[in-house]
């Protein structure tokens, strides 16, 4: 791979992190909950609010991380998860930094909270988009779920299902045992879950010239 293309592809890779963490700020400003990925971050910043979301978003994706060296027997490599572990870092700043200039935004009216969580998912699903179209790394839910799905051979799709599942129980369990409330888990963690992923393939399927034009041949 040429250098400059190189250069171009991580400059791609970050501009979808600050994408994918701006619809991460949108949506949880929407008060309804949070992305099923990000429900464990959210329900933990409710719980102890000492933690910022994106301190929290890193403390998880550093388990994962080691979840990945753990499970793969030391197999992935160490450029791979100081990679994962960089962009964590960036990230949880990121989500941090939206979240604090987003700090005005607090809909009251209901339909209003539901503009902006779907607001919120189509800018995920487009940060999602850019970081596909990079085609350099992963954040670690996205490559732990890879992983997963390579150990069971079920592949990615059915071990992100579960992944998700998973966290938007383990958000569910926390936030009714230390808050008596389900409200870092809501119907905009639903309604993300089935939202997201249909809107990236949907960008997936329009971004031929876009990307011809950030990564000619």
């Amino acid at each position: 791979m040429k250098k400059s293309l190189t250069i171009r592809r991580y400059g791609i890779f970050l501009l979808g992190l600050f994408i994918i963490s701006l619809g991460v700020a949108l949506s949880t400003k929407a008060g309804l909950g949070s992305s099923p990925v990000t429900s464990v971050p959210y329900s933990m910043s409710l719980i102890l609010p000492a933690l910022t979301v994106g301190n929290w978003s890193i403390s998880l994706y550093l388990i994962l991380i080691a979840a990945q060296w753990v499970l793969s027997k030391g197999s992935i490599s160490k450029v791979e998860l100081l990679t994962q572990l960089a962009a964590s870092l960036i990230f949880g700043y990121f989500v941090d930094f939206h979240m604090f200039w987003l700090q005005w935004l607090s809909p009251s009216w209901y339909p209003g909270r539901i503009f902006c969580l779907v607001l919120g998912c189509s800018v995920l699903a487009l940060g999602i988009s850019f970081q596909l179209m990079a085609g350099v790394a992963m954040l670690p839910p996205e490559s732990f779920a890879k992983l997963l799905g390579e150990l069971s051979g079920k592949g990615y799709g059915s071990a992100k299902v579960r992944l998700d599942v998973t966290m938007t129980l383990i958000a569910a369990v926390l936030c009714l045992l230390l808050r008596g409330q389900l409200d870092g888990v809501r119907e905009g963690t639903v309604i993300a879950a089935l939202l997201v992923g249909n809107i990236a393939k949907f960008y997936g399927k329009h971004n031929g010239k876009l990307k011809a034009l950030l990564l000619p041949e």
